[in-house]
């Protein structure tokens, strides 16, 4: 039985599928074989879930550079400016979440958005401008995998709903 068949079959029986790793490993991998039509599906709360965490992190830097600059080993100005340039991206990623069809370009606008963000925040920990913490480290890296996390979701979803259009 081929794994997509079988995967099929346990869709049937009501449980989830899982697919199979193609390459040298041949292990299983837990994500379903119809994730990118979940992803298309539930667009709007993925945009609702990236509204509230960068919603959290714009208030994190502008309100806490202060405090955070000790501890991340960040300057308080670099934390409160990176603030500052989320907020209208925030406002972008709630009107697309808010909307019953997201205009494509403005998709594309936010996905390109993460991706520069999350290639900026990999630089600026390698470019030696700034001296982080461990956890100045972490929070940059951090955010930046989960970013571009974002991104590919987002990609994801636009591509899958091309395909059903």
């Amino acid at each position: 039985m081929s794994p997509r068949t079988e995967a099929r079959g346990l869709l049937a029986a009501g449980r989830p599928a899982l697919s199979r790793v193609h390459g040298d490993t041949g292990g299983v991998s837990l994500v379903p074989e119809d994730f990118e039509e979940f992803v298309t599906a539930r667009w709007r709360e993925l945009y609702a879930v990236a509204t509230v965490t960068t919603g959290a992190c714009v208030v994190l830097l502008i309100a806490g550079a202060g405090f955070l600059e000790s501890l991340l080993g960040l300057p308080a100005a670099l934390l409160r400016g990176a603030g500052l340039v989320l907020v209208p991206f925030v406002g972008l990623v709630a009107w697309l979440g808010l909307r019953d069809h997201a205009p494509r370009p403005a998709v594309w606008a936010v996905i390109g958005l993460n991706l520069l963000w999350a290639v900026d925040s990999v630089l600026l920990v390698l470019s030696g401008w700034v001296q982080p913490t461990a956890a100045g480290m972490a929070f940059v890296l951090g955010q930046a995998a989960v970013v571009a996390m974002y991104a590919e979701l987002q990609f994801m979803g636009l591509r899958r709903s091309a395909v059903l259009a």
